[in-house]
């Protein structure tokens, strides 16, 4: 009898959740929306079949007090995507937009609903750009600018933290630069730094640099953005090794040369330092005390063996740049000079030439680490330099955030021109 009366109210809850229009299957709209000048958003949805009308709404701050901006009826069932442009959306507010699709009788069909914030994004003002920071940026960049970016997860770290890759602008483009930040831990304003360059060409993505708009130059040439390739390492300078969540790469951690001194930890999470790690005069002779992980130098047992460095040459591989480059702190720097054939060096000059003249970095001497760069440039013949920001000291003091910001705000888009 227990089980009849359990099986019937079951049945009941059933019924009464299939007779409600504010549960839908999993829908199949897919909506986005794209910031353009001014105050206006476009919002994209793609059709449902059968239905009559599709009703756009807004909401501010919360998900439970929509206003109906657009009604639109279905004319021509052939069409197979909608867009509709809103207007007076402030910059400094948080919206939700649902897209309804309505049948013949006024009911949902399908709905979607999609977050969206006009307001900035990145900040230029935290000390500890983190992990957790760029992740919620990137969500929202992506949220905000769906018809110019492209989020990938292209790797994993031990400690199960995602390595990004951003795409500025046509993923489809012939041609492409990867853009590589925080491959040392304790250089963090990397990341923070091509997070505000993305996010800046976005927002003047019509706006014009050496005669042609970004958008023009982003759909030939696009940007791969890796803001942060080694997430682990800098959590672990940011909130020392308890801010690593498996217990046992905390235990073996603990015991790792330089271990007291987090803030200036350079390694990954397993104590490699990743800018020793690839396929390029690799040695793996070093100090005794470097030799079992540390904060930095040790470049581990073989050449790319850490999920970190996989992940940027499978990227290399796939992607075939026009160019590579590499943000590191500090110094106010570019290392340019890396010993590869004369043809391929003379590219890395001229790349290196272009970045100075933004900057006004110096050039440093012949560098001959088994570094990203190195590898880049002698092994796989491909244009790359190290830009150091800052000055003095890592992790660079926010104070110098500005002045960075002014030196390098262009960078990324000048290297996608060089290549247009």
């Amino acid at each position: 009898m227990k089980k009849i009366i359990t099986s019937w109210l079951f049945l009941c809850v059933i019924l009464s959740l299939s007779m409600t229009d504010t549960i839908f299957a999993a829908s199949n709209m897919q909506v986005s929306v794209t910031k353009q000048p001014d105050d206006k958003v476009k919002v994209v949805w793609s059709s449902v079949e059968q239905a009559a009308q599709y009703v756009v709404q807004l909401s501010v701050k919360d998900e439970k007090h929509y206003k109906t901006k657009v009604k639109i009826s279905v004319k021509d069932d052939a069409v197979t995507t909608y867009e509709k442009e809103l207007t007076k959306v402030n910059k400094t507010e948080r919206y939700y937009i649902r897209v309804r699709a309505l049948d013949n009788n006024g009911d949902v069909m399908e709905e979607d609903v999609i977050h969206f914030f006009n307001g900035d994004i990145v900040s230029a003002s935290k000390q500890k750009y983190s992990y957790k920071d760029m992740k919620k940026d990137i969500e929202e960049l992506e949220s905000k600018y769906a018809d110019y970016v492209d989020v990938q997860i292209i790797g994993k770290t031990v400690d199960n933290r995602n390595i990004y890759d951003v795409i500025l602008g046509n993923p489809d483009a012939e041609k492409a630069v990867i853009f590589q930040a925080s491959i040392h831990a304790r250089e963090y304003m990397t990341s923070q730094l091509v997070m505000e360059q993305i996010e800046y060409y976005l927002d003047h993505y019509d706006e014009e640099y050496k005669e042609k708009t970004y958008r023009e130059i982003f759909d030939k040439v696009c940007v791969h953005v890796v803001a942060m390739a080694n997430p682990d390492g800098v959590t672990i300078s940011q909130e020392g090794i308890s801010g690593i969540r498996k217990a046992s790469l905390r235990k073996k951690l603990k015991k790792m040369y330089g271990a007291n001194r987090t803030t200036i930890w350079k390694a990954n999470a397993r104590g490699v330092d990743l800018n020793r790690q690839f396929d390029y005069k690799f040695e793996y002779k070093i100090k005794k005390k470097y030799k079992k992980g540390a904060y930095a130098l040790y470049g581990g047992k073989k050449p790319v063996s850490e999920k970190e460095t996989k992940t940027l040459v499978k990227l290399v591989n796939e992607v075939k740049p026009k160019a590579v480059v590499n943000y590191h702190a500090m110094g106010n720097v570019i290392y340019c000079n890396y010993g590869g054939k004369k043809k391929v060096q003379k590219k890395v000059y001229k790349l290196a030439g272009e970045i100075r003249s933004l900057t006004g970095y110096y050039y440093m001497g012949l560098d001959k680490s088994p570094g990203f760069a190195n590898w880049l440039v002698c092994k796989k013949k491909i244009p790359s330099c190290t830009v150091e920001i800052g000055r003095n000291t890592t992790p660079v003091p926010i104070s110098q955030f500005g002045t960075v910001w002014k030196q390098n705000k262009e960078v990324m888009v000048a290297t996608a021109r060089l290549y247009y």
